[in-house]
């Protein structure tokens, strides 16, 4: 694996940054602050249409850094994370592209992208989801009360009493109100394990290190995901890699919902992009491993293997059915053997049948855009990228029913992972999308 040579080789050098990147550079590093330090302001009735504001997140990092408790008007809380959004993608964009034509510095860059990760999941209050206390929940369900999180519910914690569930329903002792909180946990395998290592963590050093455990967490996600874009990009030669990592790095979806809000799609991301890579260098044990390891926290990620399967036997590859199935069985080994550790027959997927199969939405249209799709990517080699990337943007807004920004993420970090000038209309588009996602989910009122 050469991410960390590649953390090394981006680091070597002694340039200066021009003036306007280094301005546009500080734009985004104030507005991502500017965002992140609002949050502290949020009051305990801040609400808005599709997602769930979680105030308890902001009030336990307040607490939790001594900030004083000053709460920010509704109204004037929303308008100022519009104008820090839309200054920190705008910033973005321009970041990325000064960085095509300017002489930088590949250590400020690098620098500045850890610094951000690391920043953000420490101060960066969980408030724009719940979800990392629902993960907190389903691995103190496992590790404090011994109780297979595939197979019960959790109203088991508001039951107890326990500290989550306190947290998120303080005048309640009923059943916790959270979209997935009266159901078994729809996650898989691979990320339960996460959550019930970060139950460790909460029961020895509480509530707020468990979850900024599970930010942590993203945060090296994210960083992982940057270095296998740069590494993408080396391995095509038709940009600079310091561009690829800083398309991921600087990403204010991906920082906003991973080492911010500690959301799971960030270990997908990070899986699937290194599972392109190890693709491009036909190692093809690790591909499947890491793309495994990606359906083993989300199951989407397993659509992605026969595309790459008829990749490699189009290619023409020596020996490609073994190749195929080297990468193949890698893949569907760390799902069945997590699934092993917590299996309980067919009930272990019965909140993946409540949530999920059985909806009323008829999947003709998907089917057939995944089957379209598919032609494309046997067509022409390096159409799968692009192809996956809006396969994966369709499930996000298709699947959940409301286009939640942290879904988004999927298909824009492959369309800029590698930073290919082939995928930029495409990043572009997909970057819009996200930003009018956030926009909503986060500053429009019901």
């Amino acid at each position: 694996m050469q991410t960390k040579n590649d953390a090394i080789e981006l680091a070597n050098t002694t340039k200066f940054l021009p003036m306007h990147t280094f301005l546009a550079l500080g734009i985004f590093v104030i507005s991502m602050a500017g965002l992140l330090s609002v949050q502290y302001g949020m009051s305990g009735h801040y609400s808005v249409g599709v997602a769930v504001a979680n105030s308890s997140g902001s009030s336990q990092w307040r607490d939790f850094w001594h900030v004083p408790a000053k709460t920010i008007e509704d109204t004037h809380l929303a308008a100022i994370m519009r104008v820090c959004l839309i200054c920190a993608w705008v910033a973005y964009g321009a970041v990325l592209t000064l960085l095509r034509s300017a002489t930088i510095s590949k250590r400020a860059i690098v620098q500045t992208g850890i610094a951000v990760a690391v920043v953000s999941a420490l101060f960066f209050p969980p408030s724009l989801s719940a979800d990392s206390y629902l993960y907190a929940g389903y691995g103190r369900m496992l590790v404090t009360y011994h109780q297979n999180p595939y197979v019960t519910s959790t109203d088991l914690l508001a039951v107890n009493h326990d500290p989550i569930a306190v947290i998120l329903s303080p005048d309640s002792d009923g059943p916790i109100r959270h979209m997935f909180w009266t159901s078994p946990s729809v996650y898989g395998p691979v990320w339960t394990i996460v959550e019930a290592a970060s139950a460790l963590v909460g029961s020895a050093f509480g509530i707020t290190l468990q979850i900024m455990f599970l930010k942590l967490t993203a945060a090296g996600c994210l960083l992982l995901a940057a270095f296998g874009s740069s590494r993408l990009a080396a391995k095509s030669g038709i940009v600079d890699p310091l561009l690829a990592f800083a398309a991921i790095a600087f990403n204010p979806l991906l920082i906003i919902e991973g080492p911010g809000g500690a959301h799971n799609d960030m270990m997908v991301i990070a899986c699937m992009i290194m599972s392109l890579l190890f693709v491009q260098e036909k190692r093809n044990g690790f591909a499947g491993l890491f793309l495994g390891l990606a359906a083993g926290i989300k199951l989407f990620p397993l659509l992605l293997i026969p595309w790459i399967v008829a990749g490699m036997i189009k290619q023409g590859e020596r020996l490609p059915i073994r190749e195929a199935l080297i990468f193949a069985t890698a893949a569907i080994l760390p799902i069945v053997a997590g699934y092993g550790l917590f299996w309980r027959g067919l009930d272990t997927f019965s909140s993946l049948r409540q949530n999920f199969v059985n909806t009323q939405h008829t999947p003709v249209f998907t089917l057939l855009l995944y089957g379209t799709l598919s032609v494309w990517c046997f067509l022409r080699r390096d159409a799968l990228p692009a192809a996956w990337a809006i396969f994966l943007t369709w499930l996000a807004l298709y699947v959940p029913q409301i286009p939640y920004p942290w879904y988004l993420g999927w298909g824009l970090s492959i369309a800029v992972a590698g930073a290919d000038p082939r995928r930029m209309r495409l990043a572009l588009a997909l970057g819009t999308i996200a930003l009018m996602s956030e926009l909503h989910a986060y500053t429009m009122f019901s």
